[in-house]
């Protein structure tokens, strides 16, 4: 790939991806889990289209792309293109000191490079907050995932949720902001504490996760002005939905 042999810590970088092997024309953008690196080019996560007939499913580019190996676990070098990366135009995590990612499916992967940003940087005084919802346990047993809970078992700023849908159902974007964004009983938030949440994944969670950002974001400004007793522990909130991402 292009971009083996530099290394680029940036989150939420995205690429164009071209198989020749599979179609001719470019796909959609991915966002890379994991950065180049000295050692190797941009790692992406894809989960092959399942649940639609052998017809359906033959002309679907991820399925294509599975199909090219045997087995799981097999290895198969193929010609790809990549062209990038390219940013995506919001940086409100360099500055926010509560960083909150509800991501699903493959969504995961902006959020792995967000988390690994953060844990690289280090940013005094702030948390990373990272919900990740799959439909099977199964799917949370990836390398990218097992490692980041490893971090956040030795860092009490960093906290890592599998929400397991077939056991749990559907996601509560709002519970989880209040759990990640509200203080105990009487603290007193800093006037420059702000959270900035990141989503990435199926339409009906990015809808269900921007309309409690919406709701978050009131209740804040609100309780900035005294008129409520909920113990937010930021002042402003603001968003980015990656509705163009797969």
């Amino acid at each position: 790939m292009e971009e083996k042999g530099r290394s680029n810590c940036q989150p939420l970088l995205y690429y164009h991806v071209q198989i020749p092997s599979i179609s001719k024309f470019q796909n959609h953008a991915f966002t890379a889990a994991i950065p180049s690196s000295i050692q190797s080019g941009p790692v992406f996560l894809l989960q092959p289209t399942t649940g639609k007939s052998q017809k359906r499913l033959s002309k679907e580019w991820t399925w294509k792309l599975a199909s090219l190996v045997s087995d799981p676990l097999s290895i198969k070098n193929i010609d790809i293109r990549v062209e990038g990366p390219y940013g995506v135009g919001d940086n409100g995590f360099e500055t926010a000191s509560h960083i909150v990612c509800i991501v699903g499916g493959t969504g995961i992967t902006g959020a792995c490079s967000l988390a690994r940003w953060w844990l690289e940087k280090r940013p005094e005084n702030t948390s990373f907050t990272l919900v990740w919802t799959v439909r099977h346990r199964e799917a949370a047993t990836i390398t990218e995932w097992t490692d980041l809970e490893q971090s956040a078992g030795s860092m009490p700023n960093f906290k890592t949720i599998a929400h397991v849908s077939s056991e749990s159902g559907r996601v509560d974007a709002s519970e989880y902001l209040q759990k990640a964004l509200i203080l105990g009983q009487n603290p007193v938030a800093s006037s420059s504490n702000r959270a900035w949440v990141y989503s990435s994944g199926p339409a009906g969670l990015l809808d269900s996760v921007e309309r409690a950002c919406v709701e978050a974001q009131k209740s804040v400004r609100i309780a900035k002005n005294g008129g409520t007793t909920n113990s937010w522990a930021v002042q402003d909130l603001s968003w980015y939905m990656a509705k163009w991402e797969v």
